[in-house]
């Protein structure tokens, strides 16, 4: 149960890595690196010493052959992690050799036989590495058979031995190999999870970015719109009534003071200063301080408030409260309108927002008016973000039409 979950770990760890699906560079084959020549130097000294020691068999072993055939055997191994299969496919040829020309004993060629196996099963698929292993593993199975039907063979058990001998290499590699794959995922796991953070990380101040210009807007066209048509007020009755011209000044002095708060705040959120003193964000309630601004720069504004009056979430308090920014800041702009109409309703499970002029109306009731298209672009955005609904067009009187509809019961999305 354990090699089969294994298996498909290892399938899934391949299949899922990007570099599996992508096409390869074309890379230089690896050198041969210093502890596989120090690993081969060592399995050859081996190899040779047991060779010359080994007194096993019917026949006595020929030094020279003996010699060749464990220097055959060992320094495949060197190239073990260029080609593994090639590797083993070369020591388990000399040891058959040397087991049926020279040396009938298993166990002197053993170990370059064990690394070949281990290293296969380490670098490639189970489904290989195992055929790979059952395979040399019969191999020997029948040349220890026929060299004991023979005569040359002292013990049929060396079967058993080599058998052994094969299945503790694999499996030792297989699990190594298994464990690398999982360590493998686990960085690219990790990898995946830091480029998905960043991007979070850039969406994130991106919304930010979209949301601080938007207040900016809805701050510097509000103020500035009242501004421009309070000056044009007074500049027209400068001569004629001083007085009601001081107080037209009067009003455009706390109207500019009020957006340089208001962008004051803005800006200390953008250079994040620490015990920055912010403004609060206006909320629905302070709405009638809309229509003042608007009255004083020649609107009339007719407030009407339904309903019970209550605490809204901080993100939808402001959102509504733009909204009606924006619907009297377009009106001073665009609409030529002597007369707005805002409504105020609060349902049980939404806030209802209706503002109405008698000015100029657009000549299709989709259209936005001229010049006003950012503003209404940012209130269908903040429409959205909460899932409401929102209708712009002609007014029953003529005029322009805003009505939104926001619902309480829906989070941000």
């Amino acid at each position: 149960m354990c090699a089969r979950g294994g298996r498909w770990y290892r399938a899934a760890v391949m299949a899922s890595s990007p570099a599996a699906s992508a096409p390869q560079p074309v890379r230089a084959r690896p050198r041969i690196s210093a502890f596989d020549a120090a690993l081969t130097a060592l399995v050859m000294l081996v190899s040779v010493g047991q060779s010359l020691a080994a007194e096993h068999g019917v026949r006595q072993p020929t030094s020279v052959a003996a010699i060749l055939l464990a220097l055959a055997m060992s320094l495949p191994l060197a190239w073990r992690r260029r080609s593994p299969l090639l590797v083993l496919g070369a020591v388990e040829a000399a040891l058959a050799v040397r087991l049926v020309a020279v040396q009938p004993d298993l166990r002197s060629g053993g170990l370059p036989l064990a690394i070949a196996i281990y290293t296969v099963a380490t670098l490639r698929p189970r489904g290989v590495s195992f055929r790979a292993a059952a395979l040399v593993t019969a191999i020997n199975a029948a040349v220890v058979t026929g060299e004991y039907v023979a005569g040359n063979w002292s013990g049929i058990g060396d079967i058993v031995v080599g058998a052994v001998l094969c299945a503790g290499s694999w499996a030792l590699g297989d699990n190594i190999g298994t464990r690398r794959a999982y360590l493998a995922g686990l960085v690219e796991r990790a990898a995946r999870l830091e480029r998905e953070r960043e991007i979070a990380t850039e969406q994130a101040a991106l919304e930010e970015r979209t949301r601080i210009a938007r207040e900016l807007h809805d701050v510097v066209a509000h103020h500035v719109s009242a501004i421009a048509v309070q000056a044009g007020a007074a500049e027209e009755i400068a001569e004629r009534d001083p007085r009601r011209a001081r107080e037209v000044l009067a009003t455009i002095q706390a109207t500019s003071r009020q957006a340089l708060a208001e962008m004051r705040a803005l800006v200390g959120v953008l250079q994040e200063e620490p015990g920055a003193a912010l403004a609060p964000q206006p909320h629905l309630a302070d709405v009638e301080q809309l229509a003042a601004q608007s009255r004083a720069a020649g609107l009339d504004v007719r407030l009407r408030v339904e309903g019970e009056p209550r605490a809204l979430p901080e993100a939808l308090d402001l959102s509504a409260y733009r909204i009606v920014q924006e619907a009297l800041t377009n009106t001073l702009k665009h609409a030529g309108a002597a007369r707005v109409d805002v409504t105020v309703r609060y349902g049980q499970d939404s806030v209802e927002l209706v503002v109405e002029d008698d000015g100029r109306a657009s000549q299709d009731a989709a259209e936005p008016l001229p010049g006003a298209g950012r503003g209404l672009v940012g209130m269908r955005e903040r429409v959205a973000l909460f899932q409401g609904r929102l209708e712009l067009g002609r007014a029953p009187t003529g005029g322009f039409r805003v009505h939104a509809v926001l619902p309480l019961t829906t989070q941000p999305s």
